[in-house]
């Protein structure tokens, strides 16, 4: 059984801008893999997949190359985290800057 259950930020007319981005990467594979991970694992994913960022903000990351993927994303109910946003960064410290 999962631990968590993801599931993406739609706006109201049905888009779904963490999916468009997603969908535009050559990583995607990668980026969807790492969701499976944690969904199957939750807070005992391998260490620099998730992190708590604050107020119930949660980072989701994926290494590849020189670049680094971060997907927020929060509890909703139960085991269930929606995915909000993605920012694409190749520093560290550039992230927490824009957040």
């Amino acid at each position: 059984m999962k631990k968590y259950n993801f599931d993406v930020y739609e706006k109201e007319n049905g888009e779904a801008p963490f999916l468009e981005y997603l969908d535009s990467l050559d990583v995607k594979a990668k980026v969807l893999r790492a969701i499976t991970i944690v969904e199957d694992f939750g807070v005992h994913s391998p260490p620099g997949y998730i992190d708590h960022l604050d107020d119930g903000i949660y980072e989701l990351r994926v290494k590849f190359s020189s670049n680094i993927f971060r997907c927020l994303y929060f509890h909703f109910s139960h085991n269930k985290y929606i995915i909000t946003w993605f920012h694409e960064t190749n520093t560290k410290n550039s992230f927490k800057r824009n957040y």
